[in-house]
C-alpha cells in the first residue's frame, strides 16, 4: 500500500483500473456478450464492411463527420475477426471513457498532485450519471472527447509528447462531433486571458477542426432537428442532474418528469425547475470560489463538465429528433 502511495505512476494505473471495473461492472453483459449499439452496426460498421476504406474515414452521417467512429468501425469490420468485432468497439469506447480520467491523472497541475485529490476526481467522475447512449461502445466517443476537451481547456501545459497528444484529441474531438464548436469562445478567451503559446495552439487546432467539420460536412438534416428553447436545458438539467439522483426514479418522480416533456416548450413549466437548477449552480460557484486554493481550476472543471456534458445530450437529442430527452 506505501508503494501504491508513494509511486504517481502506479496510483495511476490503479485507478484507471478500478475507474474501467466499475464502468464494466455497470454494463456486465456487453463485456460477457459482446454488442453492437444502435447505428454503430447497422449503420457505421456495414458501411465499413462494404465501403473503400478512405471513402469510410470520410463518411458522413446525421449531417456531420464523426471520424473517431469511422475509424473504429473500419479497424472492427476491416481487422479484427467478425466474432470480435462487438468487443473491439466496446473496448476502444472503454479507452476513451478513460481518456478524461487519465488527463486529470496525468496533469501536472497543483491542485491535481495529492493522491487524495487523484482519488476524489475518480470518484467524482464514477458519481456522474452514466447513459448506455455513450457508455462502452464507439458510436458516441464525440461525448467522451467533448468532456476531455473542456477538461483541456483548464489544465495547464505539460511536456512535449503529452502536448502533442493534447492537440491530437482537440483536433480528433473537432472531427467527431459539432459539440467542440460551443468551445470556441471557452478557448478564445482562455487564450485572451493567459496569452501563453500552447493556449494559441490550442485554440487554432479547435478553429481548424470544427471549421473542416462545418464548412465541409456539417449540413443540416430537416427530419431531425427541432426548436431549442433555454427553457428545454433547464428542465433537461433538472431531471438528469437534480430530480432522478436526488429524490430517485419512481412512480412520482417519473409523473413529473412526464409532466415537464408533454409541456417542454411551455416556460410557465420551467419555472420551478430553473429556479432549482439556479440555485444549484449559484451554490456550487459560492462554494468553490470561497473555499478553494486553485478557484479557477475548480470552478472551470466542476461547472463546464456538469453543464456542457447536460447540454450535449440535449444537443444529441435536439439533432437526433427524439424530443423524449428524459
Amino acid at each position: 500500500m506505501s508503494f501504491v502511495v508513494q509511486r504517481r505512476s502506479v496510483q495511476i494505473c490503479c485507478l484507471l483500473v478500478f475507474f474501467a471495473c466499475i464502468i464494466c461492472w455497470r454494463s456486465s453483459d456487453v463485456i460477457l456478450y459482446g454488442r453492437f449499439w444502435a447505428e454503430e452496426g447497422d449503420n457505421f460498421f456495414y458501411h465499413a464492411w462494404i465501403t473503400p476504406q478512405l471513402q469510410m474515414l470520410l463518411y458522413s452521417f446525421g449531417g456531420y463527420l464523426n471520424l473517431a467512429t469511422n475509424a473504429t468501425t473500419l479497424i472492427a469490420a476491416r481487422y479484427i475477426p467478425l466474432q470480435y468485432s462487438p468487443y473491439f468497439t466496446s473496448i476502444t469506447g472503454l479507452l476513451f471513457q478513460l481518456l478524461p480520467l487519465f488527463l486529470l491523472l496525468t496533469a501536472k497541475d497543483e491542485w491535481l498532485n495529492s493522491t487524495k485529490a487523484r482519488i476524489l476526481t475518480t470518484v467524482l467522475l464514477l458519481l456522474v450519471p452514466e447513459s448506455i447512449e455513450t457508455s462502452l461502445q464507439s458510436l458516441h466517443i464525440q461525448f467522451q472527447l467533448t468532456l476531455a476537451s473542456v477538461i483541456l481547456l483548464v489544465l495547464q501545459p505539460v511536456s512535449s509528447y503529452q502536448r502533442y497528444f493534447r492537440l491530437f484529441i482537440l483536433a480528433l474531438a473537432g472531427l467527431s462531433g459539432v459539440m467542440n464548436i460551443c468551445l470556441i469562445p471557452l478557448f478564445f478567451i482562455q487564450y485572451f486571458l493567459e496569452k501563453k503559446q500552447y493556449r494559441l495552439e490550442q485554440l487554432c487546432i479547435v478553429l481548424i477542426s470544427c471549421s473542416i467539420q462545418y464548412f465541409i460536412f456539417y449540413e443540416t438534416v430537416s427530419n431531425r432537428f427541432h426548436n431549442f428553447f433555454i427553457s428545454d436545458f433547464f428542465e433537461i438539467f433538472f431531471v438528469r442532474n437534480l430530480l432522478f439522483p436526488f429524490l430517485g426514479t419512481n412512480t412520482e418522480t417519473i409523473k413529473y418528469a412526464n409532466f415537464l416533456h408533454d409541456h417542454i416548450h411551455q416556460i410557465s413549466a420551467a419555472y420551478i425547475p430553473s429556479l432549482f437548477v439556479i440555485i444549484f449552480l449559484l451554490t456550487i460557484i459560492i462554494i468553490f470560489l470561497s473555499s478553494t486554493k486553485n478557484k479557477k481550476s475548480c470552478f472551470f472543471l466542476y461547472l463546464f463538465f456538469r453543464s456542457v456534458f447536460s447540454f450535449n445530450h440535449r444537443f444529441y437529442w435536439t439533432k437526433g429528433g427524439i424530443l423524449n430527452s428524459f
